[in-house]
């Protein structure tokens, strides 16, 4: 079996977030669900408790959102379109790679590349 290495930056659109100014979050559901760092992430999929009226960044649904502050590393699935701020990143893959792999990879091996400075993954030849 052959395996190719990809550079993430090859293989998906990384959208890191940017937060934006604390007056517009809210606890009241108005506007867009808001994300800015794990501590509302689940097993797969974040819950939300707090919303924005204002965003800089957008995570599209069905990407994957990457924890970029401690811890790093962790994911989860955007189930919809999110506001993200600067503890995330989203990953949108592209169409030669299977997102699902993208996503069990970091699920196992998110906080190693925390301590690399570049991100390859091995892939089997699709």
């Amino acid at each position: 079996m052959k395996f190719k290495e990809y550079l993430l930056k090859d293989i998906a659109t990384i959208t890191m977030g940017q937060s934006p100014k604390s007056q517009f979050y809210n606890e009241d559901g108005k506007g867009i669900e808001f994300l800015q760092g794990v501590r509302t992430f689940g097993e797969d999929f974040p819950y939300f408790d707090t919303y924005t009226t204002k965003y800089n960044r957008l995570a599209h649904k069905n990407s994957i959102l990457f924890s970029v502050r401690a811890p790093v590393g962790r994911v989860n699935w955007a189930t919809k379109n999110i506001a993200i701020g600067r503890g995330v990143a989203s990953i949108s893959v592209k169409d030669m790679v299977y997102d699902r792999y993208v996503y069990y990879f970091f699920k196992k091996m998110g906080s190693f590349y925390d301590k690399k400075g570049e991100c390859k993954i091995f892939c089997v030849n699709f």
